[in-house]
């Protein structure tokens, strides 16, 4: 097995590890706890890992036909990594400046949740970068990045 097959297939364990955010994000809503502040770090620290496993898939296919038409475009791509990198800024900045000047322990968390979520995002931008590169390459009509239909 290849490393690039081998990585694709560890990235599938974003999903059981978003299901565990979304699970620490409805905790308060469902079991009736008064630590949401607590949950709200675990939610941002899990979503910030289960990016950072997303971001391990083979960057040279698409997954679906939305994709290709972001990553072959140049200016939809443009636009994508200017909105993702926007996202690593915004994370990291409110995150470092939280823990800085938050003062309680509890938002210091908090901060940390951020952080941690920002820098799977950097990992997203990064992928995302590798996938604009190769699309622009490989053009639209490669059969490498075109979307393969489902087997029957």
């Amino acid at each position: 097995m290849r490393p690039r097959d081998f990585f694709h297939r560890v990235s599938y364990l974003q999903y059981p590890v978003m299901i565990a955010a979304v699970a620490a994000a409805l905790r308060p809503v469902l079991a009736d706890t008064t630590d949401v502040v607590a949950d709200l770090n675990t939610t941002l620290m899990l979503m910030g890992i289960g990016v950072a496993f997303s971001t391990l898939q083979d960057t040279t296919k698409v997954q679906n036909e939305i994709s290709r038409r972001v990553w072959s475009h140049p200016r939809r791509a443009r636009f994508a990594l200017i909105a993702i990198a926007g996202l690593v800024v915004f994370f990291l900045g409110s995150g470092t400046l939280l823990w800085f000047f938050g003062g309680e322990r509890r938002i210091a968390g908090v901060a940390v949740g951020l952080v941690v979520f920002g820098i799977g995002v950097l990992g997203l931008l990064k992928a995302a970068i590798e996938m604009a590169e190769y699309q622009a390459v490989a053009g639209p009509d490669d059969q490498r990045t075109t979307v393969r239909p489902p087997p029957r």
